[in-house]
């Protein structure tokens, strides 16, 4: 450090440098300033970095399942003690365990590639209890007393979260220019019991319509609703109607939205493939549209409310769209060829993230996270002598 060029040569003999017998003009020193000038650190420092950035980007592509999978292994084979192909670094694709292997891949995939939220699926798995567990109650005590006292002291991480308010969620909806935005209506996960038909998101992207500049770009959103789905199918294509939507099933957290809107498809009973699963059968649907939101209403909740054959067997093109509403707060996997982005939308709801929101009658005080004063200690259980 500190030495320049000139430094490093000093001493050296030019005249013996000079290489007459090959032709050359320049002594040693003076090709070494030559080539030096004609460096450009800078540069190849930064084509370097942009290199990396895009080796790292194909490698993480939701498209990339090799790169997941590979991950989930090596934490599989750590936790649990093997993996679902070993050696860990020879992947195959004939595997014991596939649909497990896919699963964990496509969740891992979903939370951003986080780590934590791997392993924490895997050790709630009763695959890593009985990996674990022995019949020596000590031993199955004290394994039992080191997770529960991780789990506490992971508490506030299990805790945090970057669900973002609805306004500003849709606000970003609306400036998403690159590919599909998918916007995730955590509060009102079909998947994991709530109705569909709650109308947080849908109540904002028609709020916030009429300030939008002209565009082709679709909203899409489903919500449930037969009531509305029957006055549709009753006015018929073409139609302008008046329908109040959602908010009856889940009237707890959520409230019907009334609105304006043209019929522009009706569907009776469309059957879907979805590979794996076999075929579905979505029901009742109808396509009202508002300006840039166009609201797919289903007679009832199904598999087919977050797939995109909701949405192209009525003619609409996924690629065409600016945002989505998918009711699930993890399975986005069906849109991975086209999402671009993805907000997790704090909404009110039966399976709403906000365990503070709820009215508890039953459980035992204190408890964290709905009181500070919450000791716990391994072994010391409610109710031990």
């Amino acid at each position: 450090k500190g030495q320049g060029l000139e430094d490093l040569l000093e001493g050296v003999d030019t005249a013996k440098a000079f290489n007459s017998e090959a032709g050359f003009g320049k002594s040693v020193t003076e090709e070494a300033k030559a080539a030096t000038a004609a460096l450009d650190i800078e540069g190849d420092l930064y084509r370097q970095s942009k290199q990396r950035a895009e080796l790292a980007q194909m490698v993480t592509s939701p498209r990339n399942r090799y790169f997941a999978r590979n991950m989930v292994n090596r934490m599989w084979a750590e936790l649990i003690g093997r993996g679902f192909y070993e050696p860990v670094d020879d992947f195959q694709d004939l595997l014991t365990h596939n649909k497990a292997l896919a699963h964990l891949a496509d969740e891992f995939i979903a939370s951003g590639y986080d780590l934590k939220a791997l392993i924490r699926l895997i050790m709630t798995s009763e695959t890593y209890s009985l990996a674990h567990l022995d019949p020596a109650m000590p031993l199955a005590d004290r394994l039992a007393a080191d997770m529960g006292a991780m789990a506490w002291e992971l508490r506030e991480e299990f805790w945090k979260s970057e669900r973002v308010e609805v306004s500003e969620a849709v606000r970003r909806a609306y400036l998403h220019q690159d590919g599909l935005l998918v916007l995730s209506d955590t509060g009102d996960s079909v998947y994991g019991g709530a109705p569909g038909d709650s109308t947080w998101i849908l109540r904002e992207l028609l709020a916030q319509a009429g300030d939008q500049p002209e565009s082709d770009r679709l909203m899409l959103v489903p919500i449930v609703d037969p009531a509305a789905v029957d006055v549709a199918r009753t006015a018929g294509i073409g139609v302008e109607v008046t329908v109040s939507l959602g908010g009856k099933i889940d009237n707890e957290f959520s409230q019907p939205v009334e609105t304006t809107a043209r019929v522009v498809a009706i569907s009776e009973n469309h059957v879907m493939d979805v590979g794996e699963r076999g075929s579905v059968e979505i029901g009742p649907v109808v396509l009202l549209r508002v300006g840039p939101v166009n609201i797919v209403v289903m007679a009832a909740a199904g598999f087919a409310i977050c797939h995109p054959v909701l949405y192209q067997h009525l003619g609409l093109d996924v690629d065409q769209a600016r945002a989505v509403v998918v009711k699930t707060a993890s399975n986005f996997q069906y849109f991975d060829g086209w999402r671009r982005a993805l907000v997790r939308v704090d909404t009110p709801g039966m399976t709403q993230s906000d365990l503070a929101a709820f009215t508890w009658t039953r459980t035992p005080r204190p408890i964290f996270p709905f009181d500070t004063d919450v000791a716990w200690e391994p072994g010391v259980g409610r109710g031990d002598g």
